[in-house]
Order: C-alpha cells, then structure tokens, then sequence
C-alpha cells in the first residue's frame, strides 16, 4: 500500500512538472511573438489572400464588403510616372476584398464601390512649384482622377475619393503620379515623401437599387460630363441633383485649382448649407475635399456653389454622391 502511495505521489510530482514547463514555454513563446511578430506580420497578411469556406458564404446583398489599410514607407520617385500606393498593414478586411500581398482591391461582387484617400506629405527642395498625386483607378480609364495638388515646403494633409461601378473580380489599384514644373525636372525628382497615408473603400449597393450624383468633372457649377447617374437624379443642364425619393443622402466634392483664390466652396441645398471648404489668399495651387450627409425629401434639389475671388483655371471638380 505505501508503495502505491509512493508511485501515485511521484506521478502528480511529474504532471506538476510538466504542467509547470508547458506554461513556461506558453510564456516563453508569447514574450517573443510580442517582440518579434507583430499582429500584421507579412505571413498574416497573405493569409488573408486566401480564399476559404468564408468567401463562399458571402451574400449576393447582404455582408459588408469594406477596408481599411495603412502605410507609412516613402514614395520615392525615380521617373516621371510615379510609384503605385501599395498598403503595409490591412487594419480591417470584412469580406476578403482587399488582397494584401499585392496591394490590390478584387471586387467579390458587381455593385458600386466607394474609396477614400488621405495622407501627409512634405516636399523637400524649395525650387519645387507644382507638384500632384492623381489617384487614378486602374481598370477605370474612363473615370476622372482624384488630383490632389500642393506647392508647399511645409507638410500638408492631402485628401481624394473615387466612386466608381464595379463588376466582379475587377481589380482597383491607386497610382500616383507626381509631377513638377521647376527650372531642372531632374531635381524636382525625388521631392514627395509620403509619412503618412490611409487607402480605404466599401462597397455602396448594388447597381440596380442605388440613386446616385454623377461621377463627373467640369469647370465650377458647369458640370456637364456625366460619367454615373443611376437613378436619373442628376440634372445635367441646371447641374443639380434633384431627390428621386426621400432618403438619407452622402455627397462629396472634389476640386483642384490653381492661381489667385479666396474664397469659400459649398454643397448646398435651398434653405440650407450643408458643407463648405475655405481657402485664403495666395498664389499657389490647392486641392479641397469635402462631404456633407442631407436627409432630403423627394424633388429636394443639392447643387455646388463658389464664392470669392477666381483668378486661375480649374483643373478639376468632381461632384458625386
């Protein structure tokens, strides 16, 4: 009997013991993953490219489809066409569109697509005039860039969004394009480093149920381009946006511009001003971005309005929503 009593004490000795070296390993490995691999390591992020039992489920109508990502390495140019943005970290991924390890969107259904730009820049050398970023969707030639323009030594946040119809498996990519008109080209090389930047986009609707302002350029309040008008809301010949149906409405205006500016540009309705973007006075080139979310009732008109001083050319507006 005491022998057995002796056995069974030395096997709860050992299970101790073992128990007590898997919780330091446990320990051990957490300490260095902590220290070594962090959440969006580059193994993660491919993972992330593959398609599994998730992919299958995901709904015609239903499921989100929406990503957030980020980076922060430097834009270096090397030629007159500049480098494509590509993310370092997808902080968010729901519907498995974003495809991380070659810094691509892959639409997982047809519908309208909604992407967002931002990002802090700086230039380097003072003789650097102009200088540009067009976020240009590949795949859509048809579809006008998003020119964020700047012509300041000093950093500046610089902002730009895409709508845009997208069938499925149809690929999205943002290029920027970085140009300058300095005495020598070859030293305005090299003058944009990008600190900061964030790509994001969801996917609106599908394209049969969704009322939608025109993607389109043109020149102040003469918005006569008219790339997208589902629903037949937009009104080409007053460049209004007339409610079909009363709703919940998001509308966004881009523009970059460049000479002597002052003054304020507006989304409006009627009886109300629903977003505007001021800008002082000085001789340099400016790219605004702004949205404004209305609910309006049916026959509800929204239209852009600019106020100030113009002495310069407008490189692009875009009205959409």
């Amino acid at each position: 009997m005491s022998n057995y009593k002796c056995l069974k004490k030395a096997r709860s000795h050992c299970w101790k013991a073992l128990l007590a070296l898997a919780i330091n390993i446990l320990i051990t490995r957490i300490s260095v993953s902590d220290c070594t691999n962090p959440a969006y390591d580059q193994q993660a992020m491919n993972e992330i490219d593959l398609p599994d039992a998730a992919d299958a489920k995901l709904k015609q109508n239903h499921d989100p489809i929406l990503f957030t990502t980020i980076g922060q390495e430097h834009l270096p140019l090397t030629e007159k066409v500049g480098k494509r943005f590509r993310p370092e970290i997808a902080v968010l991924n729901v519907g498995r569109g974003f495809k991380p390890s070659i810094g691509y969107f892959v639409a997982p259904r047809d519908g309208v697509y909604l992407f967002n730009f931002v990002g802090l820049a700086y230039n380097l050398p003072t003789g650097v005039i102009h200088n540009w970023i067009n976020l240009r969707p590949v795949g859509h030639p048809e579809e006008h860039d998003s020119s964020v323009i700047w012509s300041f030594t000093d950093p500046i946040t610089s902002a730009g969004h895409s709508l845009v119809s997208m069938k499925k498996d149809d690929v999205m990519e943002y290029w920027g394009r970085m140009d300058s008109y300095c005495t020598n080209y070859l030293d305005g090389l090299n003058f944009v480093h990008n600190n900061w930047w964030r790509l994001s986009g969801r996917w609106v609707a599908d394209i049969q149920f969704i009322i939608l302002v025109p993607y389109h350029p043109g020149m102040l309040l003469n918005f006569t381009e008219v790339y997208l008008n589902a629903g037949n809301g937009f009104n080409s010949s007053s460049a209004t946006f007339v409610a079909p149906t009363s709703g919940l409405y998001h509308f966004f205006l881009h523009f970059s511009t460049y000479g002597r500016l002052h003054g304020e540009a507006r989304i409006e309705k009627a009886d109300l001003l629903l977003a505007a973007g001021s800008f002082g006075k000085f001789d340099n080139m400016i790219t605004m971005d702004i949205d404004a979310i209305s609910k309006l009732q049916k026959g509800e008109s929204v239209f852009v309005k600019m106020l100030g001083n113009f002495e310069g050319h407008a490189k692009l507006f875009k009205f959409s929503g």
